[in-house]
């Protein structure tokens, strides 16, 4: 019985592994917006930025899609590269997939930050090393829609300094 248990355990660390074990080197990536890209992608994008650097030691540099295309990139938003010409997202849906060599994160609006949550929460280990696990992203769109949690533990309330549209969505939203 002994062994079975250990057998089973073992079995069952391998399939968790199944299809993570690919690595992303980010020291090859760079994160690109949109040269025109709302303040919903840059803020998103700078926390992934942070997020990588904070969980790998490693600076990820986010430049606009005007500068030259380079192999590994991480898409944010709708960029002039092929790989995030997709179609329209709807209230509360984003997309996160792989494309070739490419990442693509898009959502609509404040959703690119879901997208963005989403890849953090799915595909990155936080363990000590400078290179991260992840899971193989999907090749192929599947549009993903953030549902917002039903029972709440705590309130927070907050009293903005100057109501943004981003302030009075989030609000909506909750």
């Amino acid at each position: 019985m002994k062994r079975l248990t250990v057998f089973l355990s073992i079995l069952l660390i391998c399939l968790a592994f199944i299809g993570c074990t690919q690595e992303l080197d980010f020291e090859d990536y760079v994160i690109v917006i949109p040269q025109n890209a709302d303040m919903n992608v840059r803020y998103a994008s700078q926390n992934l930025a942070l997020m990588i650097e904070e969980k790998t030691g490693l600076t990820i540099p986010i430049v606009t899609d005007n500068e030259g295309e380079r192999d590994k990139e991480i898409l944010i938003g709708d960029t002039s590269r092929a790989q995030s010409a997709t179609g329209a997202l709807g209230k509360g849906e984003y997309l996160l997939f792989k494309k070739d060599d490419k990442i693509v994160i898009k959502g609509d609006g404040i959703y690119v930050g879901a997208s963005c949550g989403d890849f953090i929460n799915r595909y990155l280990d936080f363990g000590k090393d400078a290179q991260a696990p992840i899971c193989t992203l999907e090749d192929e769109e599947k549009i993903l829609t953030y549902e917002a949690p039903t029972t709440y533990k705590s309130v927070i309330f907050m009293i903005g300094d100057g109501m943004g549209e981003n302030h009075i969505t989030m609000t909506e939203l909750c």
